[in-house]
């Protein structure tokens, strides 16, 4: 403290005048604490970050802080927003970056609402991008159901599908949008079997029987993916026994990077499957950040979710460069001004863009589909 010639005394500032504070950031992670493609993820937003800087779009540095804490649905709710609520209390941050999962921003979204601050997410549910929640999607359940039906009949042929899903918030939306695509296509939906969040083998088993007794051609399985294990052990017991209908997922898929377990299996888990993932070879954005991201960091992570690390960086930091003053309220201003963003996620030519009703930032393929054969995932014939 220091003491002027009145007597009063005032705080000294902790920083010398003109010396420019960093902005920072939060990383929420609510699923996959400790797996290396969280990691990879974190990495390519620092990257995004560092470039931003080092490129004099951001006049500052970017401190950023990483949360990792269990969400739903094997954590509490409660157990989720308090270490949210600590992380904005405490670190005070401009922004966050996650949790991302659909059961969890229903979660966030009201106290991002309440507190004033801008919320970026890769949440794929349809409706749950707000007034503060900017979301580049990691799917989206409707589209997904579409191309996931599209391909069963265009690829595959089919007029007979089949339905595990999961009795939770993501297995609902995802059967809702696959029935409207199948009526669309004049498919049959020949079984529609709901299972819980958590199954055992018995009954992964029961649930891939009735697609078989209900001689579906091709089946989904849809849900948040804790039985993803089960699930795709019982499809490759009856492909053995000769009920090889085509096997088709949502991005549960991307269970097939590698040490992403125990969220997803081993490659061998997923042979023969066919399903939605957000990384595609051809993407030159993707192609040439990874290989900064390998000079930097000396690895070379290809999957979706180094892209989508990447991309969440990128638009904070855009929307940073643009927000005027350099606040929340200015940063969430800054963000909705942000168009055709090149995207590292989803095909050539994808793109983000925002606007003041519009907070689902992918414009464009955003999207793929891929195929694991003889253990190696490749692009999916469309």
């Amino acid at each position: 403290m220091a003491e002027n010639s009145d007597g009063i005394s005032r705080s000294l500032p902790k920083a010398a005048s003109g010396v420019r504070e960093p902005h920072r950031v939060a990383i929420i992670q609510d699923w996959g604490v400790g797996l290396q493609p969280l990691y990879d993820q974190y990495d390519a937003t620092q990257l995004a970050f560092d470039e931003a800087y080092e490129s004099g779009l951001l006049d500052r540095p970017v401190e950023l802080k990483v949360v990792e804490v269990e969400g739903l649905p094997y954590a509490r709710a409660t157990t989720l927003l308090d270490a949210v609520d600590a992380t904005v209390r405490e670190f005070q941050p401009i922004a966050i970056i996650g949790p991302h999962t659909s059961e969890n921003v229903p979660v966030i979204n009201p106290y991002a609402e309440q507190v004033g601050i801008p919320f970026i997410a890769m949440c794929g549910a349809l409706d749950l991008a707000g007034p503060w929640t900017f979301l580049t999607p990691n799917g989206t359940f409707p589209d997904e159901a579409m191309l996931m039906v599209d391909h069963a009949v265009d690829v595959c042929g089919a007029s007979r599908i089949g339905i595990i899903r999961e009795e939770n918030l993501l297995g609902d939306e995802y059967a809702a949008s696959l029935k409207s695509r199948a009526q669309a296509r004049g498919v049959a939906v020949v079984a529609d079997v709901p299972v819980g969040s958590f199954i055992d083998g018995d009954t992964a088993l029961n649930a891939v029987g009735a697609m078989r007794q209900a001689d579906a051609q091709a089946y989904m399985y849809v849900g948040f993916g804790a039985n993803a294990f089960a699930v795709l052990e019982a499809s490759q017991k009856l492909a053995a026994e000769g009920y090889d209908a085509a096997r088709i997922t949502m991005s549960i898929f991307m269970g097939t990077i590698e040490g992403l377990a125990p969220y997803g299996g081993v490659v061998d888990n997923f042979e023969g499957w066919v399903g939605v993932d957000q990384f595609d070879e051809r993407n030159q954005t993707f192609t040439a950040m990874l290989d900064r991201f390998e000079k930097r960091f000396g690895r070379r992570p290809v999957h979706c979710y180094t892209a989508q690390g990447f991309d969440m960086g990128n638009v904070v930091a855009h929307g940073l460069a643009r927000a005027k003053p350099h606040s929340r309220d200015g940063l969430r201003a800054g963000l909705e001004t942000i168009r055709r963003l090149d995207a590292a996620a989803g095909g050539p030519g994808n793109h983000i863009s925002f606007g003041t009703y519009d907070h689902r930032g992918y414009k464009g393929d955003y999207i793929v589909m891929r195929q694991i054969r003889d253990g190696k995932n490749i692009l999916a014939p469309v």
